[in-house]
C-alpha cells in the first residue's frame, strides 16, 4: 500500500486528471442503469461498479485516511458533470426523455458517490487493520527472548 501511495503521489497531477476525467466519463456513459425500454442491465451495473471501484481505489492513493467526505463530494460533482455532458450530447433526442427521469438521476447521483466512498473507506479500514495486526505480531517477535 505504501508503494502504491508513493507512486500515485509521484505522478499526482496526472493521476488527478485521470481520476476526475474518468469519473466524468463514467458518469456520462455509464448512465442510466435502466429506462422505459430496457430493463435493469446487470452487465452494465457490473461495469459501473468496476469503474467507480477503480476510482475509489485511486482516491486511496491520492487522499490520506479520513477524507471520505471529500471523495463523496468530488465523485458527486464529476459524476454530475458527466451526466450534464450526456444530457447535452443527446439533447433533443427521444432517449433523453427515457433516460433522464427523476428516479434514474437520483439513484445514480446517490448510489454511485456513496459506493465510491465506501470502496475508499473499506480499503483504508482493511489497511489499518492489517497494519495493526502486523505491528502487533512484529512487536511480539521482537520481545521474544530465550
Amino acid at each position: 500500500m505504501n508503494e502504491f501511495r508513493l507512486r500515485t503521489q509521484k505522478h499526482e497531477r496526472l493521476i488527478w486528471v485521470m481520476v476526475l476525467g474518468y469519473t466524468a466519463f463514467t458518469g456520462c456513459f455509464g448512465f442510466p442503469f435502466s429506462n422505459e425500454m430496457f430493463p435493469f442491465d446487470f452487465s452494465k451495473a457490473i461495469l459501473v461498479m468496476f469503474g467507480y471501484g477503480l476510482i475509489g481505489i485511486l482516491y486511496v492513493g491520492l487522499f490520506d485516511q479520513g477524507k471520505g467526505i471529500s471523495v463523496l463530494v468530488l465523485t458527486l460533482f464529476f459524476t454530475l458533470t458527466g451526466l450534464i455532458g450526456r444530457y447535452l450530447l443527446e439533447f433533443g433526442e427521444v432517449s433523453n426523455t427515457m433516460n433522464f427521469i427523476p428516479i434514474n438521476i437520483v439513484l445514480y447521483l446517490v448510489i454511485v458517490p456513496i459506493y465510491c466512498m465506501l470502496v475508499y473507506w473499506a480499503i483504508w479500514k482493511w489497511y489499518a487493520k492489517k497494519s495493526v495486526s502486523f505491528n502487533c505480531t512484529n512487536k511480539d517477535h521482537n520481545n521474544f527472548s530465550i
